[in-house]
């Protein structure tokens, strides 16, 4: 739109099973090198740390590969990687498109990622960034993107808001080398106002070899759409997250399996607002019951945190976390984040003014 799994019993939150959040090590000596990272706030045994990231740009896309390579991207066509564990950052810019705001990115390794573009572009690097090549850009100049994820090396899959009343869905089964777009009778049909968001590029999940899933906001109804096939036939659940306006609805979206997830929003002209803005399903999104033990603020995005398991969540009013058994939230900081992006070691987050910060226990 322009502009990992909780499980709630009797009011408590039990916190299952890590989801899709891929994982490797960071090197003891790699760290103890690296230069040091101040401390910017702690709670519950954890800390965050700010990282140097070297733009000021805006930053909303997060794609976390190990605790050592990290890409994020964002506005004025901006992408940053690090192979340090964000000790540094290197800028790696598409040519092109310095008006561009690339919201979300999908990250294969330290060498290979596809930028999205919400203006209907997809860029491709094979080659850690030096060059980037268009390999997708909408004949539709009123197409807008919202996120992409990829169920493996070589399947992928990209949402954008209606295009004369319906989603506009991408593929790609050559790791996004070329796109493909759904026909517009089998993609699926939008209520009035209906979109996705794409505050964080999290609206979009997918999980075990071919489930999708993503969240809408905007219109009377805030609904998640879910397919079983990699996205070629589509249904829709109504959920009891706030909706009714242009700001309100589902922003962030994680599955642990192809049965169990979560969904997270509110409204973001209220960050601070208490209301319906986290539900949880355990029959692959076909119905959603809203967690009594949910934050008290907006959520733009959700990540899970392992060892110990631990879900984040991020919006405009800052960061919160809920350990496994906790019956609410706990703050960690309360500055304004977008985006985050679960690990091992690290849990990653990022923002505004190129906000880019690390949480680790």
């Amino acid at each position: 739109m322009r502009r990992a799994l909780i499980v709630v019993l009797a009011g408590s939150v039990a916190v299952l099973g890590g989801g899709c959040s891929r994982k490797a090590g960071v090197s003891p000596t790699a760290e103890a090198n690296a230069p040091s990272i101040a401390v910017v706030a702690s709670s519950g045994g954890f800390i965050m740390e700010a990282q140097q990231s070297g733009t000021t740009a805006s930053l909303r896309g997060l794609s976390v590969v190990s605790d050592r390579v990290v890409w994020a991207s964002g506005a004025n066509g901006t992408v940053l990687r690090t192979l340090d564990g964000g000790a540094t950052w290197q800028t790696l810019p598409v040519p092109n498109a310095p008006t561009l705001d690339l919201r979300d990115l999908h990250a294969f390794n330290e060498t290979s990622a596809v930028a999205m573009a919400t203006a209907g572009r997809l860029f491709r690097t094979a080659d850690g960034g030096m060059h980037w090549t268009q390999v997708y850009a909408s004949s539709d100049t009123s197409a807008f993107l919202d996120a992409i994820s990829f169920w493996d090396a070589k399947h992928g899959i990209v949402i954008g808001d209606p295009i004369a009343g319906a989603f506009l869905v991408l593929f790609t089964d050559d790791g996004g080398v070329t796109w493909r777009e759904l026909g517009r009778a089998e993609s699926p049909v939008a209520l009035p106002g209906e979109a996705a968001f794409a505050a964080s590029g999290t609206a979009l999940a997918v999980a075990g070899r071919q489930h999708v899933w993503f969240g809408t906001g905007g219109a009377a109804q805030a609904r998640v759409f879910r397919s079983d096939d990699r996205g070629r036939r589509w249904s829709a659940a109504n959920t009891d997250i706030v909706a009714g306006n242009a700001s309100t609805g589902i922003f962030s979206v994680a599955f642990s399996d192809t049965l169990n997830g979560v969904i997270a929003g509110g409204d973001y002209r209220q960050p601070s607002a208490v209301n319906s803005n986290l539900a949880v399903t355990r029959d692959g999104g076909r119905s959603f019951i809203v967690s009594r033990a949910r934050p008290s603020q907006y959520l733009s995005s959700l990540a899970w945190h392992s060892p110990p398991l631990t879900l984040f969540g991020a919006g405009i009013a800052g960061v919160v976390h809920s350990a496994p058994g906790a019956a609410g939230w706990t703050t960690l900081d309360a500055g304004e984040w977008n985006a985050l992006g679960g690990g091992t070691r690290y849990t990653w987050v990022v923002g505004p003014a190129g906000r880019i910060a690390r949480i680790k226990r």
